[in-house]
C-alpha cells in the first residue's frame, strides 16, 4: 500500500509545508498518520514555487507529491492518485469585491470559468469543476 511505497523510495520531495503549500501540509498529515514521518523527511526534499514531478521525470527524486493538476503539467510524469482514504478536495472559490473596477468584466470571467466550455479544459488539467 502507500505506507509501503513511500518507504521504499529512495527519495521523495514535495512542497514545503512551512511556506502554505496545501500539497505539502496535507502530505505531512497523511506521513504523520502513517506513522512515517521521521523515515520520510530523512529523505525528503522540500521545495517551493516548482512543480514537484520535474524532479522525478529528471531522475532526481523517485516520487513527487503534488496537486493532480501540478503533476499532470509536467511533460513524462505518470499521475497516480492517493488512496482514497488520503484524498483530500481542494475548493478553490472566485467571488467580486464591492470596490471592483471592472465587475462586469469579472462577473464574464466567473461566468465562463464555471460554464460548460471551461469544465473541459478544467478536468483535462487534473481538477474537477462543480
Amino acid at each position: 500500500g502507500l505506507k509501503r511505497t513511500l518507504l521504499a523510495a529512495k527519495s521523495i520531495v514535495y512542497t514545503d509545508p512551512k511556506v502554505g503549500g496545501i500539497s505539502g501540509t496535507l502530505f505531512e498529515g497523511v506521513i504523520s498518520h502513517l506513522g512515517i514521518a521521521g523515515e520520510i523527511h530523512k529523505k525528503s526534499k522540500l521545495v517551493t514555487g516548482v512543480l514537484t514531478a520535474q524532479f522525478v521525470v529528471k531522475g532526481e527524486a523517485d516520487l513527487a507529491v503534488q496537486l493532480a493538476g501540478q503533476i499532470l503539467a509536467v511533460p513524462g510524469a505518470q499521475f497516480v492518485p492517493m488512496p482514497p482514504q488520503f484524498q483530500t478536495s481542494v475548493v478553490f472559490s472566485g467571488a467580486i469585491s464591492a470596490r471592483a473596477k471592472e465587475p462586469a468584466a469579472a462577473k464574464a470571467l466567473l461566468e465562463y470559468l464555471t460554464g460548460p466550455a471551461a469544465a473541459q479544459v478544467i478536468k483535462a488539467r487534473g481538477f474537477e469543476s462543480g
